[in-house]
C-alpha cells in the first residue's frame, strides 16, 4: 500500500534569476522558468531546502513517508529475511527487526550530578555504546525543557545484535535519546556522538547492510516527523564531559548485562569486584594509550587488563 507524497513547503533555487528559498511554486517558477541551466528542487522542510541551495547535504534526519511491510513482491521473492529487508529498505518500506524488544533498561529519568558544565542547554544529548563478553550496552542523557539531565542506559544479550559489538549499543543509544526527547516534549534534539555511523546512516551517507542498521534508519526517519534530529561529532575519550558521562552509563549497563549472562547476582562479591576491576583497568588503558604518556605505564596497565580478563574467564568458566 503506497502512501501519498509529502507536500513541498519550500522551494530551493540554487541556480536561477535570484537564488534563494521560496514558499510557493509560483515564486520558484518566476526565478527558474526560461533561465538557462536553472537548478531547483522542492522540500518538505526548511533545513533541507537551505542545504540544497548552498550545495551541501542537510546534517539532520530527513523524515520519509513509508509504506507497509509485506505488500511488496521483491520481499516475497527474496531468498531469506535479510535479503527481503534489503529490498524493502531500498524502496522505503517500514522494517522491524525487534531491535528494541531485546534490551533491558537500567537508567531512565532524572539524573543528579554535581560537576555539570555550564554550556549544556535544552535539547542537547550525548550518547555512547559499549560491548564486552557478548553484551552490548548503551548510555546517554538529554537536557529537557526543565534544564535537568535525563539519563538512560541499558543492555542487550541478543546473539545477532551482539555480532555487531559496540555498534549495537551506539545505535540503540541514539534511538533512546530520541525517545527521551519526545517524552520530554522537545521539538529539536542535537545528538553528540563519537561513532561516525550514528549520523552517516541516519542521513544516508552510509548504506545499511544489516537488519539492525536498517531498523535504526527506519526508526530515525519515522521519529523525525515529530522531532528535528541533528548531530554533532565529538572525539571519544578526550575528557568531553557529556561523552564521558554517556560512556560511564553504557559501561555500567554492560557490567549488569555480564552479571546476568554469567549467572552472577549481587551476593557474588568476588564477581562484582573482578568486573569493576576489569572495567576500571580497561578505561584507564584506553585513556592513557590516547595520551602522550610513558610507554612503561601503558605496558603495565595492558598487562593488568590481560590479567583481569584471564581471571574473569576463569571465574565465569569461559
Amino acid at each position: 500500500m503506497t502512501m501519498g507524497k509529502v507536500a513541498n513547503k519550500y522551494y530551493a533555487v540554487r541556480v536561477g534569476r535570484k537564488p534563494g528559498i521560496y514558499e510557493t511554486w509560483e515564486e520558484c517558477r518566476e526565478q527558474t522558468h526560461g533561465y538557462p541551466g536553472a537548478v531547483f528542487k522542492g522540500f518538505p522542510d526548511l533545513e533541507s531546502a537551505k542545504a540544497f541551495r548552498d550545495g551541501r547535504k542537510a546534517r539532520y534526519v530527513q523524515p520519509d513517508q513509508q509504506m507497509s511491510l509485506f505488500d511488496n513482491d521483491d520481499f516475497n521473492k527474496a531468498n531469506d529475511w535479510d535479503d527481503g529487508q534489503a529490498a524493502l529498505f531500498e524502496q522505503g518500506y517500514v522494517k522491524s527487526t525487534k531491535l528494541e524488544e531485546n534490551i533491558k533498561m537500567v537508567e531512565w529519568g532524572e539524573y543528579e550530578v554535581f560537576d555539570r558544565p555550564d554550556d549544556l542547554r535544552k535539547g542537547i544529548a550525548y550518547v555512547d555504546g559499549s560491548y564486552d563478553y557478548g553484551v552490548y550496552g548503551f548510555g546517554g542523557f538529554v537536557i529537557g525543557n526543565d534544564d535537568k539531565i535525563h539519563a538512560f542506559s541499558g543492555y542487550g544479550l541478543d546473539g545477532k545484535m551482539a555480532a555487531m559489538r559496540n555498534v549495537s549499543g551506539e545505535i540503540l543509544g541514539a534511538m533512546q535519546a530520541v525517545r527521551m526527547g519526545l517524552e520530554l516534549g522537545l521539538k529539536r534534539i542535537n545528538i553528540h556522538y563519537d561513532y561516525a555511523g550514528i549520523e552517516a546512516w541516519a542521513i544516508g551517507e552510509w548504506k545499511t547492510k544489516t537488519a539492525g542498521t536498517m531498523e535504526y534508519v527506519s526508526f530515525m526517519r519515522e521519529k523525525a516527523k515529530d522531532i528535528q534530529i541533528r548531530f554533532q561529532k565529538v572525539k571519544g575519550h578526550t575528557n568531553v564531559w557529556g561523552n564521558e558521562l554517556a560512556d560511564k552509563l553504557a559501561g555500567e549497563a554492560v557490567m549488569k548485562g555480564i552479571k546476568e549472562l554469567r549467572g552472577l547476582n549481587s551476593t557474588r562479591s568476588e564477581g562484582d569486584a573482578k568486573l569493576k576491576e576489569y572495567w576500571d583497568t580497561k578505561r584507564n588503558f584506553i585513556n592513557m594509550s590516547r595520551s602522550p604518556v610513558d610507554e612503561e605505564k601503558i605496558r603495565s596497565i595492558s598487562e593488568k587488563m590481560s590479567q583481569a580478563e584471564d581471571e574473569l574467564d576463569e571465574l565465569f568458566g569461559r
